[in-house]
């Protein structure tokens, strides 16, 4: 399988332990996909700072090709983060040279090379979307908790997974929100809800997986290492949807034992990271 993240990337500073991690939903998919033995690459765009040069190696030290990648003037996207009870808060952020990606025609022709593309509500790729749909095999797109009835209306229809996040603990409220997405033409549809776990409808029925239960150090990235592991193990003749769900749901939680969105940590500002600030990563 190859598949491709697509546009959003950000650095994700922790400023009360000093230290800040590569990330951003369709990078941390790419690289979650590698680690599950997918070809990966990534396609976006980050600027010529310490944070994009970072980000950019920690990509291809993980075996994702970035030869692709835009260099702009504008800085790196960042997002600074607290962690209460290892659950993260967004405190400020920049999109930054994201918002700038402008894919050509040589960029679209890439995108038929993968038999996925991933990308999400944060790659600001809205304009380009009848392209990108032309031109991906199979298209996956993150709406995070940022969608409405009119956005839903607007990309539901063509794509192949639809991805929501649902804060609701109505599980009814989730199911109605699946069969909704079913309804507007998506092929499949995921809605996570955290700790009270995810609906997937896939081949004609809904999966209703709860969470495996941890003590989280750190909750970004773990919805992104549940529809990485998803779209790989799916992928192919015959796969049981069961079985992969139930998988998805335990590369979850294992991200949640760790910081950033796939490790690689880096000072902030050239400080030295606080002891016992959760530097562990996965090299």
């Amino acid at each position: 399988m190859r598949l491709l993240g697509l546009g959003d990337n950000t650095f994700d500073e922790y400023a009360h332990a000093g230290v800040a991690y590569p990330g951003g939903n369709a990078v941390n998919v790419a690289v979650r996909a590698r680690r599950l033995g997918a070809e990966a690459a990534y396609l976006g765009r980050v600027g010529a700072d310490d944070r994009g040069r970072h980000l950019l190696n920690a990509l291809a030290s993980e075996g994702v090709d970035v030869s692709r990648c835009q260099i702009g003037d504008e800085p790196t996207a960042w997002v600074r983060i607290s962690v209460v009870d290892g659950d993260r808060h967004f405190v400020d952020k920049d999109p930054g040279a994201r918002r700038h990606l402008r894919l050509d025609a040589s960029d679209l022709a890439y995108l038929e090379g993968f038999d996925v593309v991933h990308s999400s509500i944060y790659s600001f790729l809205e304009g380009q979307f009848d392209d990108v749909r032309r031109h991906a095999r199979v298209l996956s797109w993150d709406c995070s908790n940022r969608w409405d009835a009119s956005y839903l209306e607007r990309v539901a229809p063509h794509l192949d997974w639809i991805i929501l996040s649902l804060d609701a603990d109505d599980d009814g409220a989730a199911r109605d929100l699946v069969r909704r997405c079913l309804a507007l033409g998506a092929a499949n549809a995921v809605v996570t809800r955290g700790a009270r776990g995810a609906m997937v409808g896939t081949a004609g029925t809904i999966i209703e997986q709860p969470a495996v239960p941890v003590t989280p150090v750190d909750t970004l990235g773990a919805g992104d290492a549940f529809i990485a592991t998803l779209l790989v193990r799916t992928y192919g003749e015959a796969p049981d949807p069961v079985a992969a769900v139930a998988e998805a749901a335990g590369s979850a939680a294992s991200a949640c034992l760790e910081s950033g969105g796939f490790g690689h940590p880096v000072p902030i500002g050239g400080a030295p990271p606080r002891a016992g600030a959760g530097l562990r990563s996965r090299s």
